[in-house]
């Protein structure tokens, strides 16, 4: 992620508990740095980011047949259940580490039409709650479609996974283009930065791959080394990823 943006990122965080901004719509392509962008700052500046994003299932007890039965609950009610469960606390302190952060680091599973407007309901209330000391951090990894795809052969929920990768079609445009709501669109990873990246890492990596091996994964990844295609070059790749992965986290721990 460009030093510009991880700027941003940062300034957007340090005066969360300050400013009217409660929500931050982070998108771009998958691989450039998103979410691990988020967790390195947090740990940085010393803030709490939860995850709120995924399935719940929760546990009953029928008490008549002495056994347990499942509840799953949709993603989309499941962060809704967050949400406002925050915004029941007040703000109580001036400094960023008073707030908490909310993530949703990948867009919930539509079941259909109705739960995707639902979804950009749910952001518009918390967008307008003005008591809470709660933030949200959305993360939007945009799609594009394949050149051959035609809209009309596409089933609901082909066409609800499409739109869910559209800042547009996810968040209602009076939300996106409130004050309280701030936009950054992260850039791809450039193949010279990812090359550079690679080699460093390369160094530590046992057995050391050659420069044939970082060049496939770079020509292949499309600034994404988890989406290398090249059958080549992958074993090469997720040696290196795995490797880098493990150097992000020691430096995460070490702040």
């Amino acid at each position: 992620m460009y030093k510009k943006k991880v700027d941003e990122l940062r300034d957007w965080i340090c005066r969360a508990s300050t400013s009217s901004d409660r929500v931050l719509v982070l998108s771009g392509p998958p691989g450039c740095g998103k979410t691990m962008t988020v967790r390195v700052l947090a740990k940085e500046l010393g803030v709490t980011v939860r995850d709120i994003g995924g399935d719940a299932i929760g546990v009953e007890e029928d008490m008549s047949s002495k056994f347990k039965r499942r509840k799953i609950d949709s993603e989309v009610s499941t962060i809704k259940k967050e949400l406002f469960q925050s915004m029941r606390y007040k703000r109580l302190g001036t400094k960023v580490q008073d707030c908490e952060f909310l993530l949703i680091d990948s867009i919930p599973h539509f079941r259909d039409k109705e739960e995707f407007g639902q979804f950009g309901e749910i952001v518009r209330t918390f967008a307008n709650d003005m008591r809470s000391s709660a933030r949200l951090i959305l993360i939007v990894t945009e799609t594009s479609p394949s050149e051959h795809e035609q809209e009309s052969n596409l089933r609901e929920s082909s066409r609800l996974l499409r739109q869910s990768g559209d800042v547009n079609s996810l968040i209602p445009s009076d939300v996106l283009n409130n004050y309280r709501t701030t936009h950054l669109k992260m850039g791809a990873v450039s193949n010279t930065k990812m090359r550079k990246a690679l080699k460093r890492i390369a160094l530590c990596a046992r057995p050391k791959p050659n420069e044939s091996d970082i060049e496939d994964i770079v020509s292949s990844a499309n600034g994404d080394v988890r989406g290398v295609r090249a059958r080549s070059a992958r074993i090469a790749a997720i040696s290196l990823f795995h490797m880098l992965q493990h150097y992000i986290t020691q430096s995460i721990e070490e702040y």
